[in-house]
This record gives structure tokens, sequence and C-alpha cells, in this order.
């Protein structure tokens, strides 16, 4: 256990993990930010009604579910059996314990720290920074929202109609009409799982697998190692920028006609072509940056400008 301090010297008990802990308190003391006072409240009280006060509900989870109050801005659980907790469409912070807990972001923005359990996130046309436990949690982002979620565990993540920041080891499940981009760690993706589904993904440092779906369907390359596989795909546009120089990136099923290279930064398709292209072993090579970055088409021969865009 833990105490975190708020506004007005009030402090919050934290029954996280211990590697949680510190991302609590920083969460909370940014929320803390422009209040002058804090109230730390049960489950049943009812929050102070003041642009001044800060109101955290700090309690044991279990059934019935709890609603944040639309005039309160956080809730830290300490134990309880398999919370759920659902929050305003206001600035909040949802912390949880080391339960199974579920968390419904209601279209708001702030932070939300899963646990240590196997827990369910919800962010419903929200902006949440989202962290996870070492558990297996599944996050769900729906209609429009832009969220970024820091794995801890291995988590299973379902992007519609959304954005996606992930850092950490995750699978990613693109639903349509998302944009999703991995900074670290070693994610993959499935991305789109609808007959029309238009899908950006953005590899980081890390191993990153990305995996198209039916629909039309845009991978960018970081510095790290990235396998890109176009099989399923209408189309699938595979670019690659020199500011993001180094890695080595393997693409499957890459098809004429539909499939596209994006290549900046390089110089022009004519150069690529005559002067850093080569077969080997029945799939062809790019050389980019000095050697730094490393492009096969496996399997794939008789690349010419018509495959690049």
């Amino acid at each position: 256990m833990a105490l975190a301090t708020i506004s007005g010297g009030e402090n919050v008990l934290i029954t996280l993990n211990p590697v949680e802990v510190p991302f609590a308190k920083d969460a909370l003391a940014a929320l803390s930010a422009g209040f002058t006072n804090g109230e730390v409240l049960g489950r049943n009280e009812a929050p102070v009604n003041d642009a001044n006060t800060l109101n955290v509900y700090n309690f044991p989870g279990g059934p019935p579910p709890f609603f944040l109050p639309s005039n309160a801005q956080g809730v830290v659980l300490v134990g309880g059996q398999d919370p759920v907790v659902v929050g305003h469409g206001g600035l909040e912070v949802l912390i949880g314990d080391q339960n199974n807990n579920t968390f419904y972001g209601a279209g708001g923005h702030g932070t939300i720290i899963a646990g240590h359990g196997a827990n369910r996130i919800y962010s419903d046309g929200g902006s949440f920074a989202i962290l996870t436990g070492k558990g297996q949690d599944t996050v769900n982002l729906f209609n429009g929202g832009s969220d970024t979620v820091f794995s801890l565990g291995h988590d299973t993540v379902k992007v519609a109609a959304a954005n996606l920041t992930m850092s950490g080891k995750g699978t990613v499940f693109g639903l349509g009409n998302d944009t999703v981009s991995f900074v670290g760690g070693s994610p993959v993706l499935f991305d789109g799982t609808r007959s029309v589904a238009a899908e950006s993904v953005q590899a980081g440092s890390g191993r990153t697998t990305m995996l198209a779906g039916h629909g039309t369907n845009f991978f960018a390359g970081g510095n790290g190692f990235s396998l890109m596989d176009a099989k399923g795909a209408a189309s699938a546009v595979f670019s690659f920028d020199s500011s993001q120089a180094g890695g080595f990136h393997k693409i499957t099923h890459f098809s004429h006609g539909p499939d596209k290279l994006h290549i900046t930064g390089n110089g022009s398709t004519a150069d690529i072509l005559n002067n850093h292209t080569f077969v080997h072993g029945g799939s062809t090579v790019i050389s980019l940056d000095h050697g730094a970055t490393v492009i096969v088409l496996k399997g794939f021969t008789g690349l010419n400008s018509t495959d690049f865009s």
C-alpha cells in the first residue's frame, strides 16, 4: 500500500502493484493542479460542489457499478470484488487495484491506471493515457477517441474509428478507420476485420508485426524491426521516411497494382531502383540510408516504377 497527497494536503490510499504506484502518484499530482482544496470521499458521499475543490473517491470496489459524479474528478479503488467504474465526459483520473477492474471512460479525458488484474478498459470517444498492469487486459477504443496505451503486461487492444499510440507488448485489432502508432515494445497488429476498412499504422523502435485486413491499409516503418503482411488487403501502402532511418522491414504478399511503396528522403524512384535495389534468393531487397534501413519484399521480384506512389 502507498499514500498519495492531493490538493489541500489530503491523502489517498493506493493498493496498486509497486511498479504502478509512481504512475498513480504522478496522475493524482497532475490532477491536483488548479485546485486549492481537496476532499477524499467514501463511496456513498456527495462531492463538494466547489470549483476550487478536487473530489477524489477512495473506496473498496464491488457491485453495483459506481458512476463518477460530474463534479468529481477521480476514483482510486482499494480492493473489493471485480469493481465497475463509469466516468463522465470531463477531466478524470480512474485508478484500480490488484483485482479485475472494469473502467468506462465514457467520452472523458485524463488518465486510467488499470491495476494488476485482468482488467477491461473502454474509452468511447475520449482521450486518455491508459496504463495497463502486469495482467492480461483488454482495452477497447471507439468513436473518434485519441488514446495512448502504455502496456506493462501483454494486452489485447481493439480500435474502431479511433487513434491509438501504444508502447509495450500487446495485440492490436484495428476494426476500421483507425490510426495506430507504435513507439516501442513488441506489439502485433491485426489490421482491419471489416470488408471496408481504412487503417494507418506507424511502427516504432521495437519489434512490430502488422497484418493487413480486407480494406485499404497504410503501414509506416519505424527504426526497429517490422513485419508487414499485405495478405488479403484490397490495397496497401508501405511508407518509409529517412527521418526514421534504420531498422529491418520485411514485407510479405506484396502485389503489383494494388500495393505501393512510398519512400521519401532517399532520392528519386529511379535512383532507388537503379542504385539501391537488388534481387536475392527470389526476394527484392532495398538498401537505404547507407545500409541502415533494409526493406525486403519477400518472394517478390520485378519491382518497377509503377510499384511506387
